[in-house]
């Protein structure tokens, strides 16, 4: 059974990788200016052992299935997420590890059409790799493409976006204790771009 996290500003279950496992995260983390100078996964509650832990099984799980594509993994996620009856998100930490990576979340979503998926990147050469290679995002997913830069715009790639202190929609998360609650902007495509506030 694959492992899921329950991050509690979520409606529903997510997928969790560390931090220290973000391609492009982890080079911008060292640039001031940069979102992920902030990164809200390297501090707090994130830390703990036990959550460390579990990221960890869900990297490894990921990394087995992209080694191993007949597995089963998708099959296996795509009943997990579906049985959970609520909308998913893909990392509420972490980031897509390549292209096929990308490949494997499309394929989830499309075998777990009932439910509303939503990814958050800025590994915009992985997604662009994958729509190159001629790959489609089924409907009921969102990815959603983020800005490297507090106030400035995300990267024009067709795709929706997420910026952190510029413009758009703004997240009311902040609002609501932390939560989503009713809320589903990030994982509405029709929605072009949502802000978040840094502090």
């Amino acid at each position: 059974m694959p492992t899921l996290s329950n991050p509690s500003k979520m409606p529903g279950k997510a997928t969790m990788l560390p931090a220290s496992t973000c391609k492009r995260g982890a080079k911008l983390r060292t640039k001031d200016g940069s979102v992920c100078s902030h990164c809200y996964a390297c501090k707090g509650r994130f830390m703990f052992a036990n959550v460390q832990a579990a990221m960890r099984r869900q990297y490894d799980e990921t990394m087995d299935a992209l080694l191993y594509p007949d597995n089963g993994y998708a099959q296996a996620m795509a009943y997990e997420i579906t049985q959970t009856g609520e909308d998913f998100r893909h990392f509420a930490s972490g980031d897509f590890q390549s292209a096929k990576h990308v490949a494997l979340v499309c394929e989830i979503a499309r075998l777990s059409p009932s439910v509303r998926h939503w990814a958050a990147s800025r590994e915009y050469g992985y997604v662009a790799e994958y729509l190159r290679q001629g790959g489609t995002i089924p409907a009921n997913l969102t990815i959603r493409m983020s800005a490297d830069r507090i106030g400035k715009p995300a990267k024009d790639m067709g795709l929706p976006t997420a910026t952190v202190d510029y413009n758009g929609d703004r997240c009311e998360a902040k609002t609501r204790g932390g939560h989503c609650g009713p809320c589903r902007k990030c994982w509405d495509a029709s929605v072009p771009n949502v802000d978040y506030p840094l502090s």
